[in-house]
């Protein structure tokens, strides 16, 4: 099973962060065959600007900027990001295309992914601090909440040699496209794929449960031992499920079943793994599964000492 991206686009704004996202993109390219673009986003207009700066709409209006001084900004900020970028690449990495993109950075990045063949973005998990950090940084949540391509974020310390692909499983069409994505670029790079099935160990340790769990599941109420079973069969139906979207037999594919808190249960699991990469889908199943991923995503981006590939 081949890997059906074709462009890597990773948003550059001078961190360092944004920086490890390039190198990233650089790695990847090479064993799938892609194209690489760097982008820079920046505001559409001198008031734009000087709005996101943190000037109010009048002070903006009161002191525009002249259409030249807001040009040689929109250059200076991007070649010095796109140089920034270059400068950490290692020697002979791949050709990368420079472009800088308008609008409000989330928005812009996620638009321009549609205007490209088969994308993915990739990211710096934080960008640089208060004037600037909307060329980046905080808006990795953004880009995640919007675009419709996969979404990799990673930080400059992230461990980035992969050996793993881990995929969090609940059954969900969700989790069963990021099983799909694993499993091309397992097939590229020789890793290996470990499907994560996180189950409470009790009852007691569902988030926001409220009412019985007879009303929850649809069932009787569960002792522990019922409840276990339930986790066992849930897991095995998400194991069976996922490994059908696992089209290659060179690929090693793992069962894990883990307990307790989701997100906490896969950064765990991350960490145990050592030279491993999350990939996981946005959203869940509902009710008693629900929280298997869903919301999850997002506090798996934030806890995470790996790169964490996010799809819809």
């Amino acid at each position: 099973m081949a890997s059906t991206i074709r462009t890597i686009l990773v948003p550059v704004d001078g961190s360092k962060h944004a920086a490890a996202a390039a190198r990233y993109a650089d790695s990847l390219a090479r064993k799938i065959n892609a194209r690489v673009e760097l982008l820079h986003a920046f505001p559409e207009s001198p008031r734009a600007l000087m709005e996101r700066l943190g000037n109010t709409t009048e002070q903006a209006l009161a002191g525009p900027l002249s259409s030249d001084a807001f040009s040689g900004i929109r250059k200076e900020s991007a070649s010095r990001a796109f140089s920034n970028a270059r400068s950490l690449l290692p020697e002979g990495a791949v050709s990368m295309e420079e472009v800088i993109v308008d609008g409000e950075p989330a928005e812009a990045l996620a638009e321009h992914a549609k205007k490209v063949d088969s994308p993915i973005i990739i990211m710096g998990r934080r960008g640089l601090g208060r004037v600037r950090e909307f060329l980046v940084g905080s808006v990795s949540e953004g880009v995640i909440l919007r675009a419709t391509c996969p979404v990799t974020v990673i930080s400059d310390d992230d461990v980035v040699a992969t050996s793993a692909y881990i995929v969090p499983v609940d059954g969900s069409k969700s989790a069963l496209v990021a099983v799909r994505h694993a499993a091309g670029l397992a097939s590229a790079t020789g890793a290996s794929i470990h499907l994560l099935h996180v189950f409470p160990n009790t009852p007691r340790e569902i988030p926001g449960v409220g009412g019985s769990m007879a009303e929850l599941a649809g069932v009787g109420p569960f002792a522990d031992e019922s409840f276990a079973e339930l986790g066992r069969e849930s897991a095995e139906r998400a194991f069976k499920q996922a490994r059908k979207e696992i089209d290659d037999d060179s690929i090693e594919v793992v069962d894990v079943r883990r307990g307790g808190d989701p997100a906490t249960a896969i950064n765990a699991y991350s960490r145990e793994m050592g030279e491993a990469e999350i990939v996981m889908g946005r959203r869940g199943l509902s009710r008693l599964e629900a929280f298997v991923m869903g919301s999850v995503s997002r506090r798996v981006v934030h806890g995470a000492f790996c790169p964490v590939t996010v799809l819809h």
